[in-house]
This record gives C-alpha cells, structure tokens and sequence, in this order.
C-alpha cells in the first residue's frame, strides 16, 4: 500500500501502525531534509540507499550517509541500482563508481530494466500484474532487504 506521508504527523501515525505489524514498511525520505533525516536516523532499522553508476550520485549518496550516521543511523547501506547486464559495462561501472562506496556497506544491486516507459502508457491494455523483469526484480530487492534485516537483527541479539 502506498501513503502520502509527507506530514510529519501522518508519517507518525503510520510508523506507529507498523510497528505493530509484520512486513516492510518503506519510507522515502527523498533527502536534504535536515529534521527528517534526524528522524529517520532515530528510528528505523535499515537506511537503504540506491546508487546509480554516476559520480554525482555516488558523491551524494555517500555524503547522505555521513549526514544520517552523524545523526545516529546505525545501518546505512547502499543497493546499486541500474546495473549493467553486460558484464565489461558492470566490471567498468564498479571499478569508475561503485568502488568508491565503503566498504562492507553494499548489500546488493539492482539491474536495468526498461518496464517504466510501457508500465505508463495509457494507450494499450494496463499490465494485471508487472511484466516478469519487473516482478524478478522486485523479488530479488525484497529478499536482499530481508536477509539485510535478518543480518542486523542477528546483531542485536548477540549484543544483548
């Protein structure tokens, strides 16, 4: 399900009924919002951060991150996003991009695909589920994100 939380208030709401529920609840904090990313960093338990093969957008991200540690996030990671399914395209993205990302802070990545343009199109018959790459895809970032949860859940457990 998909809320419009950008109220403070809202986001309250349906955090707290989350909490109370199984599942993932996702929030997209879009970024260069001091008070919520200081929020974000207090209370959830994973920060997920695409990447795309850009130095700008590693810059950014990276700096993002250090901005959301220093106000407390304990697990900040990085998914690249729009891989390449060539792998010399891959190999050279990682070595020019990618690499620059730290260390240990990679949980996974997620390949091009070209679903969006038809996903919009009003003109043809609405797709009753997404197109299979799609579906795959939405798959794989699902048990990449659960696995990541399951890793910092096994963490705190050992802690106590």
């Amino acid at each position: 399900m998909y809320y419009d939380a950008r109220q403070p208030e809202t986001l309250s709401t349906l955090m707290g009924a989350a909490i109370n529920s199984d599942g993932f609840c996702i929030v997209d904090s879009g970024g260069n919002r001091p008070k919520f990313d200081k929020w974000i960093a207090e209370s959830v338990d994973l920060v997920l951060m695409p990447v795309i093969p850009d130095p700008e957008g590693v810059d950014m991200a990276i700096k993002h991150m250090q901005q959301l540690e220093e106000y407390g996030a304990k697990n900040v990671r990085f998914i690249m996003n729009m891989v390449s399914s060539n792998e010399n395209e891959h190999l050279r993205d990682f070595r020019e991009y990618f690499s620059k990302l730290p260390e240990g802070k990679i949980i996974g990545k997620i390949k091009k695909v070209a679903a969006v343009k038809r996903l919009r199109e009003s003109d043809i018959e609405p797709f009753k589920t997404p197109p299979s790459n799609v579906n795959n895809l939405s798959r794989a970032l699902y048990f990449t994100v659960k696995a990541a949860l399951e890793k910092i859940e096994g963490k705190e457990i050992e802690a106590e």
